[in-house]
């Protein structure tokens, strides 16, 4: 088994940035960030973050050292939630105007039932590092030969401790969902998180590439990986499929609707697809910073995506026109999200900011005094 060593944008490298920036010259006593609660923070708005999402009234967007804060009113006020852990955490799925689901560092899994404002740890690294181990071994057991690589991949990844991070969380509903993470971890679960299950043995990726990202494109479930590789959902077989491109980059989201899958990546990279991933088509003339997150907007009529250097995309539904938007801030985008028709919310490692579309422009959203 070839294990690959090269780390996707959108975790590695926006946590080199995080941490340097947060870094402090006194030496502290270490304490396991799964063990304590997450510090009350003076100027939140202020701090970094790296995931939004939105469902109904509630904004949720989440950062290092378990930041989480909530909005009830477009985001024109903004509360820090509770959270049980200090994990850095780097994406969030709102389902519901309630129910949601939150993954980071450490292997952990949060969740929450009143919109975003309180938290609850339902799965980490520590309990994963046991119970998958034991599972693929117990698979192995019975004769399942699918589940040898996966347990050497997983004896592999847990040898040192909880650190393996997820990357993205996506849920059809508030049964149904999925985390993936560095080193091709994948889990599943059909009771709402009660229960986590690994996935490394139903998904063709013995190289153990990172699982940048996950989204659910009409009926099909799409997975962004290194390397140029897609992973495409075959729900009779309940396995992910490897679909390859030309590209030789890291894929950091996928995201589409009405047949059109767009997958986008490092260095700006932009992919169409009209068949379902089937075939792909490099999209040109794009800005060449890093896309790190994009969201369909609520009409239906285009997409919007952010990249690392402060600039949005704005396309048509069918990706046949676009337009840049420079919004000439010294902020580095790390996801965006619709708070209006003409609004967006977008997180950025130097904070939280709104751009209106109708005037182009962007303020920064800050900690109210």
């Amino acid at each position: 088994m070839t294990m690959s060593c090269k780390k996707p944008f959108r975790f590695f490298i926006l946590s080199l940035l995080v941490l340097a920036m947060l870094a402090s010259p006194a030496m502290a006593v270490f304490q396991d960030p799964l063990d304590v609660a997450a510090i009350k923070q003076r100027n939140p708005l202020n701090k970094p973050f790296i995931g939004s999402d939105r469902s109904g009234d509630s904004l949720v967007v989440v950062g290092p050292r378990g930041l989480i804060l909530f909005s009830r009113d477009q985001g024109a006020n903004w509360v820090q939630a509770e959270v049980p852990v200090q994990s850095d955490l780097v994406a969030v799925d709102m389902v519901s105007g309630s129910r949601g689901w939150a993954v980071g560092h450490d292997g952990v899994i949060l969740t929450t039932s009143d919109g975003g404002a309180t938290w609850v740890k339902q799965f980490d690294g520590l309990a994963a590092g046991e119970q998958f181990v034991s599972y693929y071994r117990d698979l192995l057991e019975q004769g399942d030969g699918s589940a040898k690589t996966a347990l050497e991949l997983t004896e592999l990844n847990y040898r040192d401790g909880p650190a393996l991070p997820y990357l993205d969380v996506w849920f059809r509903d508030e049964l149904t969902g999925f985390a993936v993470g560095g080193f091709g971890n994948i889990v599943h679960t059909d009771d709402g998180g009660k229960t986590w299950t690994p996935w490394v043995h139903r998904i063709a990726n013995d190289e153990g590439f990172h699982l940048t990202s996950i989204a659910g494109v009409g009926e099909d479930v799409f997975i962004g990986s290194e390397r140029g590789v897609l992973f495409r959902l075959d729900a009779e077989q309940q396995f992910f499929e490897q679909i390859e491109t030309d590209y030789l980059g890291t894929f950091t989201g996928v995201i589409g609707a009405d047949g059109l899958v767009i997958a986008y990546g490092l260095q700006g990279m932009v992919y169409l697809s009209r068949d379902r991933g089937d075939n792909w088509q490099e999209v040109n003339d794009l800005p060449g910073s890093t896309i790190n997150h994009a969201f369909r907007r609520a009409d239906g009529q285009g997409y919007v995506f952010a990249n690392q250097s402060g600039e949005l995309i704005i396309s048509d539904r069918h990706f046949a026109s676009f337009d840049v938007m420079d919004t000439n801030k010294a902020m580095h985008f790390t996801s965006v999200v619709e708070v209006s028709d003409q609004v967006l919310l977008v997180t950025a490692l130097e904070g939280l900011a709104k751009v209106t579309l109708s005037d182009r422009t962007l303020t920064r959203i800050r900690t109210q005094e």
